[in-house]
């Protein structure tokens, strides 16, 4: 397998970048988040970049994105998505999919505002899920998302 996870965070106003979900579950401990989490949800102007950091034999590649709406709390809703891969993989064809999935969701935020309904973001691991296995078997994905 070339991926090793996929992980979603949000910038949480209160309590900063938050690890909400990964798949598998385990892959990436709390102490081994916080340590990179600055470089996980970045400030507007790093906004729409890859960002990656290497910790031992991994190299994590997030993809960080802000909505601006006044219907966010701070008029702005911050999110990534990331990858963890082996250090030494290739990352172009990563950084491509790293970027449609994170652009699928701001298009998704927009229409169905799946991110911002705690009910709807409950389909997330699903969808990492999903794409953890299709990346790794068939190196692309088509998913099908409930509009609930």
């Amino acid at each position: 397998r070339m991926i090793l996870g996929l992980t979603y965070s949000e910038f949480d106003n209160k309590i900063g970048p938050q690890l909400r979900f990964a798949y598998p579950c385990d892959i990436l401990s709390k102490d081994i988040f916080e340590s990179y989490s600055e470089y996980v949800i970045m400030s507007k102007p790093l906004c729409d970049k890859v960002i990656t950091v290497f910790h031992k034999d991994m190299k994590f590649m997030n993809y960080s994105v802000a909505i601006e709406n006044p219907k966010y709390h701070r008029n702005t809703l911050t999110f990534a998505f990331g990858l963890i891969l082996h250090r030494e993989s290739e990352t172009e064809y990563y950084e491509n999919a790293l970027r449609k999935i994170s652009y699928s969701f701001v298009h998704l935020e927009t229409e169905t505002e799946i991110l911002f309904s705690n009910e709807s973001k409950q389909q997330i691991p699903d969808i990492l899920k999903i794409l953890f296995e299709d990346l790794n078997s068939k190196m692309e994905s088509f998913t099908y998302l409930d509009k609930n």
